[in-house]
């Protein structure tokens, strides 16, 4: 009985609060050729949600694909999982008929003991025949990823955008297969030796936010296209206004900016030759 009366109090506060916020935000007519409405339920909305623990889906089902493999430092069980859960919350799972088409290695691609990154190749090539594959990002990129990526390129089959958040496959091969590489630069100890411990820490710190803000910005990327005059625009110029594509000339700091909004950053140099590469960046 007193679950029944929870129930109906829970029913009659949102009925009552959509009633009240319906009324307080429609605002008269100024004159006959202007309407002026004021939008103010979002916020009350996701108190009423907030405080007796209702929650609202924040995504929709889509014929649209994003993968996303998770590699080194982010594929075991705990990282994964966490991963999973911030995904399918965000923007909804293969599966459910979301949006993202989640890959873990080495577990994806096992055969008996042994797992192949090879098998890779299979799944791009395979899984997306009744789908709209619009990007892949992997994290932790796990050695010959780019090996795969090369054989796609020679078949003519890398048709869509490839992001590699702090990979681990080699930087040469990385940057000639990928439309963008974003690493992190690594604190170093007195004797010179990069601490791994503080390098892991940083990618739990960072790895959420870039991942989030890489699959928006694939979403904008399918969705919008912009002519190539607007490639230099900077700032608020740049709201609205996104390449077909992703840019493959110094223009693209303007577009990294976006994703990694918040963050300072700067192109990745090899410290053996000295080259920097238009698409491998450093966040500071």
């Amino acid at each position: 009985m007193n679950r029944k009366l929870t129930i109906l109090f829970l029913i009659t506060i949102i009925f009552i609060t959509s009633v009240s916020c319906t009324k307080k935000t429609r605002k008269p007519l100024n004159t006959e050729d202007s309407i002026e409405i004021e939008i103010n339920v979002s916020n009350e909305t996701s108190y009423i949600t907030e405080s007796f623990g209702l929650k609202t889906q924040r995504w929709h089902q889509t014929n649209k694909r994003v993968l996303v493999m998770l590699g080194y430092d982010f594929n075991d069980a705990e990282t994964s999982n966490n991963y999973l859960y911030i995904l399918k919350d965000r923007f909804g799972l293969d599966s459910e008929g979301g949006l993202i088409y989640p890959v873990i290695f080495p577990d994806s691609f096992k055969h008996g003991t042994k797992s192949y990154v090879s098998d890779f190749k299979e799944i791009l090539k395979s899984e997306f025949k009744e789908t709209d594959l619009i990007g892949v990002i992997i994290l932790g990129a796990p050695e010959q990823t780019h090996k795969v990526l090369e054989n796609l390129q020679d078949e003519d089959a890398l048709y869509f955008p490839v992001f590699a958040l702090f990979p681990q496959d080699e930087n040469f091969g990385m940057e000639a297969t990928c439309d963008l590489i974003i690493d992190k630069s690594q604190k170093v100890t007195d004797n010179q030796i990069p601490d791994a411990e503080e390098g892991v820490n940083q990618l739990v710190a960072l790895a959420p936010e870039v991942l989030i803000n890489s699959i928006e910005y694939f979403l904008i990327l399918n969705e919008m296209n912009v002519t190539t005059s607007d490639r230099e625009l900077e700032g608020e110029a740049l709201e609205g206004k996104i390449i077909e594509g992703f840019p493959q000339d110094s223009s693209m700091i303007n577009h990294v900016a976006r994703i990694l909004k918040g963050h300072t950053f700067s192109n990745y140099i090899d410290q053996d030759t000295g080259i920097s590469a238009y698409n491998h960046f450093v966040i500071n």
